[in-house]
């Protein structure tokens, strides 16, 4: 190595950082709204009608109409984590040192007793990391990025629950849970946005003469200032104007 690269004459800042918290905090985030705009683009691509929210109950909420008689949600929580996958004990285990529950238990506790269960079609659990859970005999030789209960092997399934009861005062895990390994890289992962939205627009007018990154600039900016809004809002289409993307 050529030494003097190293020295202050060329970059005074070139010294190792005290913190770097906030970056991977922003990282995390960030990833989470890319992977908000990947269903938007992937709902517009197959859906006529849908509305996407960040930050409303969970990190992304889905919609799949927005007319309210019609529609059902999709609760989404979203974890950018660098770790091996996840065990059964790392789902039920509150963080060591923390008066706080688990990743599991937190997320059931968003859905205990709301109205809006009744029309819960999905609540999923996305992690970057993967999943190492014990499958049914017939599903052991799939490698699934989508697990449900029904995948799950019944000892494996009884020690979930035993811990969200002991957590949770004996809530019964709901059918609608997923466990999904995340398709979205944690590197590069705007490029893959944008990549996506290129593909969507290439589909439904390829002689058009639209730039994907401006479409891109602003689908993302308008996902970041809701997802930032913090009101609560009792009427359907006010939720819709200031926190949905339709």
């Amino acid at each position: 190595m050529d030494i003097s690269e190293l020295t202050p004459e060329n970059n005074p800042l070139a010294s190792p950082q005290r913190e770097t918290a906030g970056a991977q905090t922003f990282e995390k985030y960030e990833y989470q709204y890319h992977w908000a705009l990947c269903k938007l683009i992937e709902a517009h691509e197959n859906l006529e009608d849908y509305v996407i929210f960040v930050e409303l109950h969970e990190d992304v909420l889905f919609a799949t109409s927005t007319d309210i008689k019609k529609a059902e949600f999709e609760f989404t929580q979203i974890k950018n984590i660098n770790s091996s996958p996840f065990t059964v004990n790392k789902l039920i285990k509150p963080p060591s040192n923390q008066n706080s529950q688990s990743i599991l238990g937190k997320m059931l506790l968003g859905i205990k007793g709301k109205p809006f269960v009744s029309k819960l079609k999905h609540l999923d659990l996305v992690l970057t990391c993967g999943y190492n859970l014990n499958l049914k005999e017939n599903k052991k030789d799939y490698k699934l990025t989508t697990i449900t209960l029904n995948d799950i092997d019944e000892k494996c399934l009884q020690e979930i629950q035993d811990g969200i009861n002991k957590e949770l005062d004996n809530y019964p895990l709901p059918k609608s849970l997923r466990f999904i390994k995340s398709e979205l890289p944690t590197e590069s992962f705007q490029d893959t946005t944008n990549g996506k939205l290129m593909r969507l627009l290439d589909k439904i007018s390829p002689k058009s003469k639209w730039s994907p990154l401006t479409i891109y600039r602003v689908l993302i900016d308008d996902l970041h200032r809701k997802g930032t809004v913090s009101n609560n809002y009792l009427n359907w289409k006010d939720t819709i104007k200031t926190k949905g993307i339709t």
